[in-house]
């Protein structure tokens, strides 16, 4: 989850530096524009909502976008730093200023070279923070705590096949077309070549009753069918596992371990 809105006293702590920021940097850039009050307070609540917004894009895309090439995700973060500069500079800040006062909108485009260079360091700080819990919860996947008090009991038969609703009617999927199963919030999703599917179970549940010789938990949010995998790749700290549909999946630490462990590598 975004770390900003993790909680009710982090989402409050993050409004409040957000606040802070976008007064701080309406009133010095307002300043040197020779802005009048009424267009500083609304050029600082138009970053607080543009940054707020564009901060909650920058972390999905993070998080269920990006696959690392060549230096991991140094470049795609560079990628994407710039983008949302480009996009809140020349895009929205340009036309909420143009709206306040078109007459002295030159004073305003002489301060976008620094408004530029101020939100490279705040996207950049939001980047990095973003990064480091991402690979932290790599680290912690262990843990699971929503799921340590689970007292779920495994099967009398062994799970050989999984049923999905699928509006009206019900899919049977067989273990073998089985990708990967990913958590998502309450359910699981169940990927195969062909789709996917929600199933209202847990990660635990699969753990604990899928054949252990061909399912592997390799992340917290992550099981994947062994015989999918087409190669195992690292990147740094970062280990991957590329599927043979072309799609990668982060592997924590522990999770690459039982794999190895898994593929008497």
């Amino acid at each position: 989850m975004n770390p900003f809105l993790r909680n009710k006293a982090s989402t409050i702590a993050a409004a409040i530096i957000l606040i802070i920021v976008a007064a701080c940097y309406s009133e010095a850039f307002g300043l040197l524009a020779g802005q009048c009050v009424a267009a500083v307070v609304i050029d600082g609540l138009a970053f607080a909502a543009m940054f707020a917004v564009e901060s909650i894009v920058v972390w999905n895309i993070m998080r269920y976008v990006l696959q690392p090439v060549g230096s991991v995700y140094f470049n795609q973060y560079l990628l994407i730093i710039g983008f949302f500069v480009v996009v809140s500079i020349t895009g929205i800040e340009t036309i909420v200023n143009y709206s306040i006062d078109v007459e002295d909108f030159s004073a305003f485009a002489k301060t976008l070279p620094a408004r530029a260079l101020v939100l490279i360091l705040l996207f950049g700080l939001v980047v990095q923070t973003y990064s480091h819990n991402l690979f932290a919860d790599d680290e912690s996947d262990s843990a699971e705590p929503e799921e340590s008090v689970e007292t779920e009991q495994p099967p009398l038969e062994p799970i050989d096949k999984i049923t999905v609703r699928n509006g009206q009617k019900i899919n049977v999927i067989n273990l073998a077309d089985i990708c990967y199963i990913k958590a998502d919030g309450d359910y699981v999703s169940i990927a195969t070549e062909t789709g996917r599917w929600l199933k209202e179970q847990t990660m635990k549940y699969y753990e604990q009753n899928l054949p252990m010789a061909d399912f592997v938990r390799v992340h917290r949010s992550y099981i994947v069918n062994v015989g999918k995998i087409s190669r195992i790749e690292r990147y740094g700290q970062q280990q991957l596992v590329e599927l043979r549909n072309g799609e990668k999946i982060k592997v924590s630490n522990s999770g690459y371990k039982t794999l190895k462990e898994r593929l008497k590598l």
